[in-house]
């Protein structure tokens, strides 16, 4: 018998590790390989729980700790009658424990992550072809609960979904597609739209949340994110040549919300 280890990672707080490797074992005709992914303590060594996947043939495509340490997500697919299944489990950090499988994605899933606050999780999908399966790739958003896994909203989009992220404060999440859309986290609200000229391969907020950063076609865009406040308002003022009324700043809000800063090249 062969065992490997590929991949690990530690958990923030540096009190978990999590490998990831294989094991082959001499079969009738070739070794068979299964793949392995442990969860241990790292101040005593000592192996905290074993994470099964459904498919021990093919390894987790990723894994992420929420910030705090205390909630786990892996990726990854299996094949049932030929056909590619797209799953995220969510994991107890603490000690292993499977909390939920996040079932709902019907094509390849590109991206997810913990929100600031680890209340909750994004993860995005889609592929343009999806040669892994046989449904058509859902190009879509979704938003669930971190500690139960419950699915709490989709968020639809018309072509593949590459990347999300949510805001420093939890308040709104970006969505990189056919252009960056900005979201409501509560509501799901779609707030603003920031480019739909190319496909978006990637978005980010600044660590201050008033600025998103995209990425396209070899381009750097920079955004600047208005707070929807007073001090919006006093923007919308400063910016105009002649004295608003009260009632005309407001309106510029909703004209004003977001405006392009830059391009990086």
């Amino acid at each position: 018998m062969r065992v490997a280890i590929e991949a690990t990672i530690f958990s923030p707080d540096g009190n978990r590790l999590l490998t990831t490797g294989y094991k082959e074992e001499k079969g009738e005709y070739d070794y068979i390989k299964s793949y392995i992914t442990r969860l241990w303590d790292t101040h005593n060594g000592q192996l905290l729980a074993v994470l099964e996947k459904e498919d021990k043939s093919e390894p987790f495509d990723a894994a992420k700790f929420s910030s705090n340490s205390k909630r786990l997500l892996t990726k990854s697919y299996f094949y049932d009658n030929k056909k590619a299944n797209y799953i995220i489990q969510l994991w107890n950090a603490d000690n292993g424990q499977l909390l939920a499988v996040l079932k709902e994605h019907k094509s390849r899933i590109n991206h997810m992550e913990f929100s600031p606050d680890n209340e909750k999780i994004i993860t995005v999908s889609g592929s343009i072809k999806d040669y892994e399966s046989d449904y058509e790739s859902d190009n879509a958003a979704r938003l669930w609960d971190a500690n139960n896994g419950h699915l709490l909203m989709v968020l639809k989009h018309k072509t593949p979904v590459n990347y999300a992220a949510f805001s420093p404060d939890n308040k709104r999440m970006i969505t990189a597609s056919d252009g960056a859309r900005l979201w409501d986290v509560n509501s799901g609200q779609l707030l603003a739209t920031l480019d739909k000229r190319v496909p978006i391969d990637f978005a980010k907020f600044s660590p201050d949340g008033r600025l998103v950063i995209t990425l396209s076609d070899n381009i750097a865009r920079l955004w600047h994110i208005l707070p929807i406040n007073q001090s919006l308002v006093d923007y919308a003022e400063d910016i105009k040549m002649h004295k608003l009324t009260r009632e005309q700043r407001e309106q510029l809000i909703e004209i004003e919300k977001y405006y392009f800063t830059s391009i990086i090249k």
